[in-house]
């Protein structure tokens, strides 16, 4: 059996070493677990690790492990929304961090409206334009984000990218400076 809890301290580990390298507090850096495909035996043994943000990428999959695990937690729907999966999305998930269209924007504020409940959101941007991956193009995500602006139940808390694999590091980082 995987040891989380270990794992988790060797991540918040990393965690802190970079925050030092970068003149940051360790506290001001929030580590979401992505807990797709995993087992709620092992989204359980994470949270008792001290896990409190979770991630899921399927509606589906986030219902079943929030109603098999008690603690309060902070849900974030980090795959692909669907828009026929807005509805279930807004009761499960705290932060959608895949809006990727004024469409869905739409449709998540609309529901926000029905339940007089403020969405959280981030715009997901397909820096390196992948086809596999989902995301808004770079050039879009300005009006994107100015139609958001316009709506009331609907609030962009900040950018989400997921670049392609690369084994070096420094091969990533870029993508990530320009999100910022």
């Amino acid at each position: 059996m995987v040891d989380v809890a270990a794992n988790y301290r060797s991540i918040l580990d990393c965690i802190d070493a970079a925050a030092v390298r970068s003149g940051r507090k360790a506290e001001e850096v929030k580590l979401l677990a992505a807990a797709k495909s995993q087992s709620v035996e092992l989204v359980r043994a994470a949270v008792a690790a001290g896990v409190r943000l979770v991630g899921e990428n399927y509606v589906q999959e986030a219902r079943e492990k929030k109603q098999a695990i008690a603690a309060i937690l902070e849900w974030h729907m980090i795959g692909h929304l669907q828009r026929n999966k807005v509805k279930m999305a807004v009761d499960l998930f705290d932060v959608i961090e895949s809006l990727d269209s004024v469409a869905l924007a739409r449709e998540l504020d609309k529901e926000g409206q029905k339940r007089e409940k403020q969405i959280r959101a981030f715009i997901e941007v397909n820096l390196a334009g992948e086809e596999s991956k989902s995301g808004i193009a770079r050039a879009q995500a300005p009006a994107l984000a100015a139609a958001v602006g316009e709506m009331g139940h609907l609030r962009v808390e900040g950018l989400m990218t997921v670049p392609p694999f690369r084994e070096q590091l420094e091969e990533v980082r870029p993508y990530f400076r320009e999100l910022r």
